[in-house]
């Protein structure tokens, strides 16, 4: 696979600041609609950007962990802020809240949303993964 030096570079330029803009995405949502599915897909973005511009091997590299493995702890953290309802004595999915001294309040939308993050991260970083591999981008 050729690499095109004006893309290896904007890509190495772009990563870290695209996924701090999704973590303030997902940040900013928790309290709104979309903040896990947007700020996931931003995530994911800057993932693809590098596996598209090095490769599939330095691509998982930089994800860490296997994508299923996301996929799991996002299906863990949006079941676990559903099920904190129920062991507070409510329906699934109740939002719970708690005073923190620094954030003021935080609620299980919190977790929920980072379980979706995780997801769509896992998600469409397991089919970038998938279609580099069996198409020979490797």
């Amino acid at each position: 696979m050729r690499t095109s030096l004006i893309l290896a570079k904007v890509a190495k330029l772009i990563f870290w600041p695209l996924l701090v803009f999704s973590f303030i995405l997902y940040w900013r949502g928790h309290n709104a609609e979309g903040g896990g599915f947007i700020g996931g897909l931003v995530a994911a973005a800057a993932f693809g950007v590098i596996g598209f511009s090095f490769g599939v091997h330095e691509l998982r590299r930089r994800l860490y962990f296997h994508p299923v493995t996301y996929l799991t702890f996002g299906l863990a953290c949006a079941y676990g802020a559903g099920a904190l309802g129920w062991w507070a004595g409510s329906n699934f999915l109740k939002s719970l809240w708690v005073e923190v001294p620094v954030i003021e309040k935080l609620g299980s939308t919190a977790l929920f949303d980072l379980g979706v993050y995780a997801i769509v991260l896992g998600m469409v970083s397991l089919i970038i993964t998938n279609l580099m591999s069996d198409g020979g981008i490797e």
